[in-house]
């Protein structure tokens, strides 16, 4: 339902700023290309949350391994008791 209402304001605002200002008026290939073209769109943005998580999921990842690799040694002979 959502996509509708877009397509609904996107027309809308078009008709606001296009044809009032400059007497430009919306006609069935710009509606079918613009229709078209959103629907090209929709996929990818779709997966636009998706990808977003899995990025900072990642960066934190990275965090952490770069802390680990950073910390120091430990001496081995401390941990078996000095033998």
């Amino acid at each position: 339902m959502i996509p509708f209402y877009f397509f609904v304001a996107v027309f809308h605002l078009f008709h606001l700023f296009q044809a009032t200002l400059t007497g430009v008026t919306i006609t069935a290939s710009k509606a079918f290309t613009v229709i078209t073209l959103f629907n090209i769109l929709r996929f990818p943005f779709a997966f636009l949350p998706l990808a977003i998580v899995q990025w900072i999921t990642t960066a934190i990842a990275l965090g952490r391994v770069q802390n680990f690799l950073l910390l120091e040694e430990i001496d081995t002979d401390v941990t078996r008791g000095g033998k």
